[in-house]
């Protein structure tokens, strides 16, 4: 079992697992109230090193509180803590976040330091925190559903140079308002001089459909003895600054 427990990650997991959405700060809340009421949805999600999967993940969410997710590692990568095939599983309910991996029975359970009863789904999920310029680049289309292209670029210096790279985060709504994909990118060199860009893209359907999230039996649940691992965090959106 990966051990639950906060250790080192490298700064490009870092600044993918935690930062939050770009956005110049006065046009959060209208951002947000601009999108569609969305009260549960479906998404896939693709964790990706200059374009190669590292990761992949399906989720659903009954509300911003209540999601369950399960992703697989494509590669092994020590420094990232990815074991090619290694399976762990999510539920956060609540105030409580449920994680078992592989094919074990027992679920380890522990605080979320993240729910939020008053928090909306699209506040959870798009959000937004930190001064960036952005632009609208047109429509195009995902999944077959025509959507307007928006792209933040962060101009936080600061966090730019923490991060080692550009933040870059891309919205696709479509004509009905609802988002159909998004992504967070950190555009970096390493020492040689070569490009690197880390991207976790998550696309979205079954938008307000009816889903039903819940804790696993009690009977297959133990208190863990420690907090979770940054792991648990790859996909998940809800509830959680990113």
């Amino acid at each position: 079992m990966r051990r639950l427990h906060v250790g080192l990650i490298p700064l490009m997991l870092l600044i993918l697992m935690t930062f939050a959405v770009p956005v110049q700060a006065q046009d959060d809340e209208e951002f947000v109230l601009q999108l569609a009421p969305l009260n549960s949805v479906r998404y896939d999600f693709l964790y990706t090193f200059n374009g190669v999967p590292l990761q992949v993940c399906q989720a659903e969410w009954e509300s911003a509180n209540r999601g369950h997710t399960t992703c697989q590692d494509l590669v092994s990568i020590p420094e990232l803590e990815l074991i090619e095939g290694y399976v762990r599983e999510t539920v956060i309910y609540d105030d409580t976040i449920y994680i078992r991996d592989n094919e074990e029975s027992i679920w380890l359970a522990t605080a979320n330091p993240s729910f939020n009863p008053d928090i909306s789904l699209n506040e959870a999920l798009f959000s937004i925190s930190f001064e960036s310029a952005v632009t609208e680049l047109g429509t195009v289309t995902i999944r077959g559903v025509p959507s307007i292209h928006y792209q933040y670029w962060s101009l936080d210096e600061e966090l730019n140079d923490v991060q080692g790279g550009q933040v870059v985060y891309d919205i696709f709504v479509s004509n009905e308002s609802f988002v159909i994909q998004d992504q967070i990118s950190v555009r970096a060199a390493n020492d040689e001089g070569e490009e690197a860009e880390f991207t976790r893209i998550w696309g979205y359907s079954n938008f307000n459909a009816p889903i039903s999230v819940s804790p696993p039996p009690a009977d297959l649940v133990q208190a863990a003895s420690v907090g979770p691992d940054s792991s648990y965090m790859f996909s998940l959106r809800p509830g959680m600054q990113r």
